[in-house]
């Protein structure tokens, strides 16, 4: 995730600067800016991170130069970091983590085999063995977790096909998956992005396909192995979507146009239609977008501009506009000519948020 809350109810960012650092903002006061100047946490790295909350801690995961896992922790709830360690593996692509029902962090990613690979959390700061979990796929996986507690991971496999394994019981970790990957539906051109975003439970996985159109396919029943659609959201996009949930239970979908700006999307009512896309505040975008939701609901989008400046909107209330706008600076980090380059993603929500 690029953006993630504190234990304290502020939010945090994280981008990776052109020097190979991860650099962060946050804001000063829960889900209030303003927000503080950018600051390096260091490290070596060539993806985006992947930062999640653990408990009253926040962690970051990201590619190396060297093509291993390196992660890195707060030594305090809201505040300090301690040093980036290193977990091995063979990484091709940036790493996706995700939280098991019982608290337990689990980061996924594909290697250079191809092949999806999986880890699990052994102890406050460590992590178990890698395994890996089959497929042929392509990019960065995505990790969703269905109604009943497993999760399930979404990606784009070599012949261009979205596919999905999923744990066989809540908890299983890095073992007890299912054995093989069935097509979702495709054909599909970038990393999907999944989660339960419904008011009724259901599943929602959002993806890009032939000449940049959003599609989405959606789980007929909470947890259910059938599914909807694929369904067109319309429009051509530049980036892969990400989506959020109100906080009065409908879905909102952000995506970046051909003309580089931002443009969202809204169920008009909880498990109902769409409105259409609407263009939004934030132009000349490059790279990806995530969105978070403050703690009092209300959301809001990060991006990077053409001359690496982070840009984000919020909305001025939960669940309605009007969006406000800003820039958190970027383009001259340290004084040093070193610019941010590429935001993390965001994971779908879960049922329990």
């Amino acid at each position: 995730m690029g953006a993630v809350m504190n234990s304290d109810g502020r939010l945090e960012v994280f981008a990776l600067g052109s020097d190979g650092a991860i650099w962060h903002s946050w804001q000063k006061g829960p889900s209030a800016g303003p927000w503080a100047s950018f600051q390096s946490l260091g490290g070596s790295l060539v993806t985006g991170p992947a930062a999640i909350r653990f408990f009253d801690r926040l962690r970051v995961f990201a590619r190396g130069v060297d093509g291993t896992l390196w992660h890195l922790s707060q030594i305090a709830p809201g505040n300090g970091w301690g040093s980036w360690q290193s977990h091995g593996g063979s990484l091709t692509d940036e790493p996706a983590v995700a939280t098991n029902a019982d608290g337990l962090l689990q980061v996924f990613s594909r290697w250079s085999d191809g092949q999806l690979w999986t880890c699990v959390q052994d102890g406050p700061d460590g992590l178990g063995q890698w395994r890996p979990l089959g497929g042929q796929i392509t990019g960065s996986p995505h990790v969703a977790m269905h109604a009943d507690g497993r999760l399930t991971v979404f990606a784009r496999h070599v012949d261009g096909t979205l596919r999905h394994i999923s744990q066989t019981s809540p908890n299983s970790g890095a073992e007890n998956w299912t054995s093989d990957w069935p097509i979702l539906t495709g054909p599909v051109s970038q990393t999907p992005v999944a989660g339960v975003l419904g008011a009724d439970l259901r599943m929602d996985v959002h993806f890009v396909s032939v000449g940049d159109e959003p599609r989405v396919v959606w789980q007929t029943a909470p947890a259910a192995a059938q599914w909807g659609g694929p369904a067109s959201m319309g429009g051509v996009v530049t980036s892969a979507p990400v989506v959020s949930r109100n906080l009065d239970g409908r879905c909102e979908l952000f995506a970046i146009g051909t003309d580089r700006r931002l443009y969202n999307t809204w169920q008009t009512a909880p498990n109902n239609g769409w409105s259409g896309w609407n263009p939004m505040p934030l132009t000349n975008l490059v790279g990806r977008i995530c969105v978070a939701r403050n703690g009092d609901g209300r959301l809001e989008v990060f991006g990077i501009n053409d001359v690496g400046d982070m840009v984000h909107t919020w909305q001025n209330a939960p669940s309605a506009g009007p969006w406000h706008h800003e820039s958190l600076g970027g383009q001259m980090l340290g004084g040093l000519g070193v610019r941010l380059t590429r935001l993390g993603s965001r994971e779908g929500w879960h049922f329990r948020e």
